[in-house]
């Protein structure tokens, strides 16, 4: 069974790309030169509208909410609704 999801662009029908050629790695802005060059970045699964075309990355919950950790301690900012 083929996965799917809504998209949030157009509302239309994602589906989840297979293939290793189709995985994507995200390294944040704050981890680049020599720092990303240590770390491989977070592993990306690749989703494809068949309504509106667009291509989207997305990562898994707990990465999201890793990488929104170390973006709050480096910036000094909290997120709505904390601190």
């Amino acid at each position: 069974m083929v996965e799917t999801r809504k998209c949030p662009l157009c509302g239309g029908t994602m589906i989840k790309a297979k293939g290793e050629t189709l995985k994507s790695s995200v390294v944040p802005p704050w981890k680049s030169g020599l720092q990303s060059w240590k770390s491989p970045g977070i592993d990306a699964g690749v989703w494809i509208c068949l309504d509106c075309g667009v291509v989207l990355h997305y990562i898994k919950k707990e990465d999201a909410q890793i990488l929104k950790e170390e973006f709050e301690k480096m910036t000094g900012n909290a997120g709505p609704g904390e601190g």
